[in-house]
């Protein structure tokens, strides 16, 4: 199964995942709903295509959608054109002027805008309105807007009228799942025309390969044929066997540093690569910031060049490496590649064609990697998502059974949200989020693999922790938040707020992934029942003991 279709399955697991949430918030907060969910259109919607000539299909589904289960009135949907966004869709909507529906794009709007999936009030964007369009809005009610986006790039923006009979939380939860869907619809849509370009590119070759001379056929047919792969580092990999085998290099090595990686990697290949051990790390990152040269210099030169480090290119020249050579992997990476052959003018002047195709290559990969990474990621908060939370669980789960391992595993959720939303607004009880991510990236280890759960709920996996780990971190985290001054709004008005932990530990409460979520969720309903502000360990005889939790047995 490639890379794309994962994406895509992941997206549609996001989106059940995020239905689900509906539903749970329906038993906890009771009697909320969207009348009239179409079912069957939202799983058209979660079995439709994500490729380049599905975005118009995927579009009319997200505007039934809208109409029939948010119970919007009217629609428009802008989209982002060359520096505007003007018209591209609406629905019940009579009598307008269509000129008077545009709004030039700017950096300002765009950050306003990309903040998240939520849908806002339209008043926070009214400075960006001509006075045409903001009398046309407020005509027709339209109070409402989400954006369609993927990280930097912007797609369009929609703005809608609802009913009053549609619960608000409901309603922009579900807005939001269809926000994200149709943004990873169209970003899949730009990174494969980027791939369509690429292809083309590497076919033709662009103006400066034809100044410096061609690549031989079977080195340029193989470049081409790894424009498919969506894995940078394992790219790599295959970039520098194919330039050994098609440029017949008796001897070469690379050194690079892998994207999510502070280390940096070697790839040798040749006689005697056992030998050749690698720089220290702290030198790894000043050898490739200065390894910026056009062509190539002699391993003796760079020796010269790093004089700290003249034994590492003292074992390059053991080996018979002669030359080196930058061979970078995207914009912001580059790879210093050594390497023996002759004639050396001619392998010179090839390795120095293929780096703009390697380029190429490396930054296509890296841009799909990102769009994983965004199908793993709350983009609200900037933490983990339930998907990668389950995946990471059974991960670690799964080495702690080998290895014998303790991990525990902890659930909170805010207490009093609602409260929050009721009294400040829904923006007040989104920042407060958001600010409890920040509070849990700084709080916790750099092992700990930290997520939102949903709603306002968030979960915690600490691997190598045992009993009183668990509960040390619990009662850390609950006294933290509680002296913390939550602050929102232009007035920077602040909000007290504390939270309700629950724990449970593996293998001592549960051996299973899914039995040690019950556990420790089963943990955080003693707490709230305790009276909140409180953390328990998971209790089987469901005691309550003590204000910060039960006891070790």
């Amino acid at each position: 199964m490639t890379t794309e279709q994962w994406v895509i399955i992941g997206l549609s697991a996001s989106t059940i995942i995020l239905m689900i949430l509906l539903l749970w918030q329906r038993r906890r907060q009771s009697q909320i709903g969207l009348p009239g969910l179409a079912s069957d259109r939202f799983g058209e919607l979660l079995n439709s295509s994500t490729g380049l000539n599905s975005i118009q299909k995927t579009a009319g589904i997200v505007s039934d959608l809208l109409v029939e289960a948010c119970g919007c009135e009217s629609i428009l949907f802008l989209r982002k054109r060359r520096g505007i966004l003007d018209l591209n869709f609406h629905y019940g909507l009579k009598d307008f002027k269509r000129g008077a529906i545009r709004i030039p794009f700017s950096g300002a709007l765009a950050k306003e805008i990309s903040r998240g999936f939520q849908p806002r009030s339209t008043e926070v964007l009214k400075k960006y309105f001509s006075d045409g369009f903001a009398e046309l809005l407020a005509e027709k009610e339209m109070t409402l807007f989400f954006p369609v986006f993927w990280k930097e790039h912007l797609y369009g923006i929609y703005f809608v009228k609802t009913s009053p009979a549609v619960s608000t939380e409901s309603r922009d939860l579900f807005m939001a799942t269809l926000a994200r869907h149709l943004s990873t619809a169209y970003h899949i849509k730009w990174h494969e025309s980027k791939l369509n370009d690429i292809q083309n590119r590497m076919n033709s070759g662009t103006g400066s390969d034809r100044k410096r001379g061609n690549i031989p056929r079977q080195i340029s047919a193989d470049m081409l044929a790894l424009v498919q792969h969506k894995n940078s580092d394992r790219l790599v990999v295959q970039v520098i066997d194919s330039i050994q085998k098609n440029l017949a290099l008796k001897r070469i090595a690379f050194l690079y540093q892998p994207r999510n990686s502070v280390k940096a990697a070697l790839i040798v290949r040749g006689e005697n690569r056992a030998n050749l051990k690698m720089p220290s790390i702290e030198s790894v990152g000043k050898i490739l910031s200065e390894s910026d040269f056009e062509s190539t210099i002699t391993v003796a030169e760079m020796a010269n060049r790093h004089p700290d480090q003249k034994d590492w290119f003292d074992q390059l020249a053991a080996l018979g490496l002669e030359q080196i050579t930058s061979l970078p992997l995207s914009a912001n990476r580059v790879g210093l590649l050594a390497w023996s052959g002759q004639p050396v003018e001619r392998i010179r002047s090839e390795l120095v064609t293929l780096r703009g195709q390697v380029e190429l290559l490396s930054s296509n990969a890296e841009s799909y990697e990102r769009i994983e990474e965004m199908s793993f990621t709350d983009p609200l908060t900037g933490l983990s998502n339930q998907r990668y939370f389950s995946k990471r669980l059974e991960e670690e789960i799964g080495r702690c059974r080998r290895y014998n391992r303790k991990l525990a595993l902890i659930f909170f959720d805010l207490d009093n949200l609602k409260g929050t939303n009721d009294e400040h607004g829904h923006l007040a009880g989104d920042e407060l989020l958001t600010q409890m991510g920040r509070i849990l990236r700084e709080t916790t280890r750099s092992i700990d693999v930290v997520a939102r759960y949903g709603g306002d709920e968030f979960c915690v996996i600490m691997p190598e922790s045992d009993l009183t780990i668990c509960e040390l971190f619990m009662d850390r985290l609950k006294k933290m938040v509680a002296e913390s001054e939550f602050r929102f709004g232009e007035t920077n008005e602040k909000i007290r707020c504390t939270i309700s932990l629950g724990g449970a530990v593996f293998p001592a409460h549960a051996e299973e992934p899914k039995q040690l979520i019950h556990v420790a969720d089963m943990a955080l309903l003693q707490a709230k029942e305790s009276g909140r502000n409180c953390y328990r360990l998971y209790d089987p005889s469901n005691s309550v003991c003590g204000e910060n939790g039960p006891t070790k047995g």
